[in-house]
């Protein structure tokens, strides 16, 4: 395990990885939420924003080049569907049954039950900001704004 964990971050350093770890940082930084938990709770969501796809949408226009990646790892796992939207979306659905399944927790409440809402909030602002200026966020599929960031923390609460 020790080696495979240093391959992958050496890996993970060569490449970046985007605002699911930007963000997790600043829920480790701040609240003491371990990394790999903070991704898992983040994950489907972090998916959603980088695609443009809700639960809601049935087609989009001029799709991002992420969505046919999203897509493809849904078909490599099994998850695939009949179109790409449908397959992202099936994809998140599965991040999500897979979270139920070991006991993970689905948002920040959970992970971190003696966090207030007041807490949570006051804090949101700076952790946007960190997490616009960290190493990860530049390779994100979608660059995002300040805003967008807080709207993610707020999602996740």
């Amino acid at each position: 395990m020790h080696i495979a964990a240093c391959l992958a971050g050496i890996a993970f350093n060569s490449v970046s990885l985007g605002i699911c770890h930007s963000i997790a940082h600043q829920l480790g930084a701040q609240f003491h939420i371990p990394h790999g938990k903070a991704n898992a709770i983040l994950l489907p969501t972090v998916i959603s924003y980088n695609t443009g796809i809700e639960s809601h949408t049935m087609s989009i226009t001029d799709p991002a080049p992420c969505v046919y990646k999203y897509a493809k790892l849904a078909r490599y796992i099994g998850v695939g569907s009949y179109n790409d939207i449908a397959s992202v979306k099936t994809l998140i659905n599965y991040i999500d049954e897979l979270r139920i399944q070991m006991n993970v927790p689905r948002c920040i409440r959970e992970a971190a039950p003696g966090l207030t809402k007041d807490e949570y909030m006051h804090k949101i602002e700076a952790m946007a900001e960190a997490a616009i200026n960290d190493s990860c966020t530049p390779t994100n599929p979608r660059v995002p704004k300040k805003q967008e960031v807080v709207d993610l923390f707020e999602k996740i609460f």
